[in-house]
């Protein structure tokens, strides 16, 4: 880990890239004590050994892939009010879905800016990197040595006050990504 905190506000939402599963007891490990909850595709709250049973008992936001945009932002709302009122750290990962090569994907807005709007707070940019060579346990399992993670905190930005700064942060938080993993890769 490469481990650079910043005086971190009491609570804040992360934003990184993700590259597999592993990234989030990645960071757990990174950033406890703190207490993170994530918002996860749904079809992860079922079917997968400890992770489906954690997900589900510690009310992580799963998030359903199809049907009404209301059934996602009510979702995303009944998440928000549990992280105000737990005082939790939320994370999540713009690009949706994982990358199979360790580039990073387009940032999507709409559940940021959801939770941002209901629970308004500081963001925090952190970059992963090392994930997209395990894309699967086994994969994981039968490379343990050579496997090298990374994690840093590479900017926090105070409370947006608007949509527009909503937005700003998310693209200038990619950018951020990949210019820091462009530097760890060269």
């Amino acid at each position: 880990y490469l481990c650079n905190y910043y005086n971190l506000p009491k609570q804040f939402l992360i934003i990184s890239n993700h590259q597999s599963i592993l990234d989030i007891p990645l960071l757990f490990e990174f950033f406890k004590p703190r207490t993170m909850r994530f918002v996860a595709k749904e079809e992860l709250g079922r079917h997968v050994p400890v992770v489906s049973e954690m997900l589900r008992s510690h009310e992580h936001a799963l998030m359903p892939r199809s049907g009404s945009p209301s059934v996602m932002m009510r979702v995303l709302d009944n998440f928000a009010q549990r992280v105000i009122d737990r005082k939790w750290i939320p994370v999540i990962f713009p690009e949706g879905t994982r990358s199979r090569d360790g580039s990073v994907g387009k940032f999507y807005a709409a559940g940021f800016r959801r939770i941002l709007d209901k629970a308004p707070m500081p963001v925090a940019v952190v970059a992963l990197d090392g994930g997209y060579k395990f894309s699967t346990l086994g994969a994981f399992l039968s490379k343990m040595e050579g496997g090298a993670f990374r994690v840093k905190i590479l900017k926090i930005y105070d409370t947006p006050s608007s949509k527009a700064e909503q937005v700003a942060i998310l693209e200038e938080g990619r950018q951020l990504i990949e210019d820091q993993l462009h530097k760890w890769r060269s």
